[in-house]
C-alpha cells in the first residue's frame, strides 16, 4: 500500500509539474502573440495617420489653390468656405494667416498675432507671416490652441500662392483631443 501511495503521489507531483510547465509556456506564447498584435496594430495606425496627413495636405492645397483665385482673402466666398468647413480626415477647422499678421479664425473673427510679448519666448514667431511664408507646406509640432490653452493641436500649414507670391497661409487645425473620433 505504501508503494502504491508513493507511486500515486509521484504521479500527482509529475502531473502538477507538467501542468505548471505547460501553463507557463502557454502564458509566454500568448504574451508574445499579444505583443505581436500590438506592434502590428501600432504599425497600421502609423500608416493610417501618415495616409490621413497626406490626404489632409492635398485637401488644404486644393483649398489654397481655390483661395489664390481671390484678390482679397477676406472675400465673402472665402469666409463662407472657411466657416462652413467640416471635418474630413484629421483637420477639424481652418484658419488663414494674412500678410499683416492677422489670423482669420473659422468662426470669422480676426485676431492679430505675431506681436512681441514681455520676453523673447513670448513672441509668437511661428505666427510671423514672413517666416511662415518661407517655410512652405509643413506640419507643426504639438502646441496649444490660441483661444483655448487646454486644447492640444497640430497645424497643417499650406501657403496660398498667387502669381508666385504668398498672399496668405492656410492653416488646418488638427484637434488632438478629437482624434479619438477618427480612430476607436
Amino acid at each position: 500500500q505504501r508503494k502504491n501511495l508513493l507511486f500515486t503521489l509521484g504521479i500527482i507531483v509529475l502531473i502538477a509539474a507538467a501542468t505548471l510547465v505547460a501553463v507557463f509556456r502557454i502564458n509566454i506564447a500568448e504574451e508574445q502573440n499579444c505583443y505581436t498584435t500590438l506592434f502590428q496594430t501600432g504599425d497600421q495606425l502609423n500608416q493610417d495617420i501618415a495616409r490621413l496627413i497626406n490626404y489632409d495636405k492635398e485637401q488644404l492645397e486644393s483649398l489654397a489653390g481655390i483661395f489664390a483665385g481671390y484678390d482679397n482673402l477676406n472675400d465673402e466666398i472665402v469666409m463662407n468656405i472657411v466657416s462652413n468647413y467640416r471635418q474630413c480626415g484629421m483637420v477639424s477647422g481652418l484658419e488663414i494667416l494674412l500678410p499683416d499678421n492677422t489670423l482669420i479664425l473659422q468662426d470669422g473673427t480676426d485676431i492679430i498675432v505675431g506681436f512681441p510679448g514681455e520676453t523673447e519666448e513670448d513672441f509668437q514667431a511661428s505666427m510671423d507671416f514672413a517666416k511662415e511664408a518661407k517655410k512652405g507646406a509643413y506640419l507643426t509640432e504639438v502646441s496649444t490652441d490660441l483661444l483655448d490653452s487646454d486644447k492640444r493641436v497640430l497645424l497643417s500649414v499650406v501657403p496660398i500662392v498667387k502669381d508666385g507670391e504668398v498672399t496668405g497661409i492656410l492653416r488646418g487645425v488638427i484637434d488632438l483631443d478629437e482624434l479619438q473620433s477618427v480612430w476607436n
